[in-house]
């Protein structure tokens, strides 16, 4: 087996029914579960764990009021003087809950077709770093390169 057919073979393996039947942070557990098959110790010793949707979303509207009501940035993180760092993103779930904000806020404020623009706007100014690599020993394609 080549290299290229691994990601053909994972994706045919996938049951997308049972995903799908899922909560929302399906994803998640499936790159923590990879992270610890794969590549164990990395992970262990980076600290690299997945923040569960719910507690992200919590995390989000403190922080857009305090971007309102104390730093001036009267539609927070839309606002376009608001840039997002996330310096561990993993699935990127806290930049897309920023975006999740984003075009709630932009429906309330200019309804569904001020959503777009709010957004796309926004991915300018949101930057998301990950310093744990992917997983390095997959199965059928033999011992990690140095």
């Amino acid at each position: 087996m080549t290299f290229t057919l691994l990601p053909a073979r994972t994706v045919e393996a996938v049951d997308r029914n049972r995903i799908r039947r899922g909560g929302r942070d399906t994803y998640l557990h499936l790159y923590e579960h990879s992270l610890d098959e794969y590549d164990p110790e990395p992970r262990k010793r980076s600290g690299s764990s997945c923040t569960p949707v719910e507690v992200v979303e919590q995390m989000g509207r403190p922080t857009d009021d305090v971007l309102v009501t104390h730093l001036g940035k009267q539609r927070g993180f839309a606002d376009p003087g608001a840039f997002t760092v996330d310096p561990a993103m993993g699935t990127g779930t806290h930049p897309h809950a920023v975006l999740e904000r984003i075009a709630a806020n932009a429906a309330a404020l200019g309804g569904p077709g001020a959503v777009s623009g709010a957004v796309t706007r926004a991915t300018e100014r949101i930057v998301g770093l990950e310093p744990q690599r992917a997983p390095t020993r997959w199965p059928d394609c033999g011992p990690p390169s140095s």
